[in-house]
């Protein structure tokens, strides 16, 4: 996912929370640390109630540099 947009990635993971995780009541993401890693994308995204109802579906974990396992809720 490389190079894209925080709207782009906001958009594949809509996808993937209506689409390809329709059940999972979490979706536990863990990437890299970049700036379009956030929940804040889905707000420059969709509408403020399409954005919260996709951003309660997930949880980032971000991997840092040293392999550790960083959660953000």
């Amino acid at each position: 996912m490389t190079g894209l947009v925080a709207k782009d990635q906001a958009i594949y993971i809509k996808d993937l929370v209506d689409n390809h995780y329709r059940e999972a009541e979490k979706i536990i993401f863990v990437m890299d640390n970049l700036n379009t890693h956030h929940k804040s994308s889905f707000y420059e995204a969709f509408e403020r109630a399409e954005a919260k109802r996709i951003a309660d579906r997930f949880r980032n974990s971000v991997h840092t540099k040293t392999r550790q396992l960083v959660e953000h809720d």
